[in-house]
């Protein structure tokens, strides 16, 4: 996929830190790395890596040939350690900062899980009812003699044959369209246009307010503790929020 989980760039964090802790040179510290326990796309970027720190190119730089795994953020943080002579500070800041992003995604992920359950449910068992309960109720109605069906009936009714008539049409409609909006929000309006629809939305205006909030606070904090000033801090952070 070209990327990264934040997982595996909290362990390689972590496990650089710790090398350089103990005075191990940066170049052999890459060496140790690209042999560990990651995925074989991970060590197939760290291998690059560390050939290019062999002929003497910063690790910052050599990082920027790889844009999709070590975003903007992260390739700031590592140029600030290697120019302030605290890389291993940062490389655990970092650490801290990427475990702190897992955890908000995954709470994230937990408070948005049950009301999307809920409306899947409703909308099959919607379908339940329209595709096999109602044609079955409507059947048992029609051999009833002398009963009057009021309007609401006779519309359920009708909406029920209509699915059972049309339903596979239906089925394509709703796959080109969903195939048709997972285009539009590849692009970068489209983007735009769900991020607004997120502010503006009730279910999930508080929610994305307030993790955008944290990433910017978040990393802020760390690129101004790092020593960056505030107008480059914030060039790199408009990068990081996702939104």
């Amino acid at each position: 996929s070209g990327k990264v989980s934040p997982v595996e760039l909290t362990n390689f964090c972590r496990q650089f830190a710790i090398m350089l802790n103990s005075g191990i040179s940066i170049l052999e510290s890459l060496s140790q790395l690209k042999d560990q326990n990651f995925s074989s796309y991970m060590k197939k970027i760290l291998y690059m890596i560390y050939d290019d720190v062999k002929i003497g190119v910063l690790l910052s730089k050599a990082m920027e040939k790889h844009k999709k795994v070590f975003p903007e953020f992260f390739r700031s943080m590592i140029y600030v350690g290697e120019i302030s002579g605290g890389l291993e500070r940062v490389l655990n800041e970092l650490a801290d900062y990427y475990d702190k992003e897992v955890l908000l995604n995954r709470k994230i992920k937990s408070a948005l899980a049950y009301p999307i359950f809920i409306t899947f449910l409703m909308v099959a068992v919607a379908l339940l009812f329209l595709l096999f309960v109602i044609p079955t109720f409507k059947k048992t109605m029609n051999e009833m003699p002398g009963v009057t069906l009021n309007a609401i009936t006779k519309a359920v009714f009708g909406v029920s044959d209509w699915i059972i008539a049309n339903g596979l049409y239906l089925l394509y409609a709703i796959v080109l369209i969903f195939a048709a909006l997972f285009g539009f929000l590849q692009t970068k309006k489209g983007k735009y246009v769900f991020d607004v629809f997120k502010y503006k939305s009730a279910l999930t205006r508080y929610v994305s307010v307030n993790m955008v909030a944290s990433k910017f606070t978040k990393a802020t904090g760390l690129l101004l503790s790092s020593g960056m000033n505030l107008v480059d801090a914030l060039e790199v952070v408009q990068n990081v929020l996702g939104n």
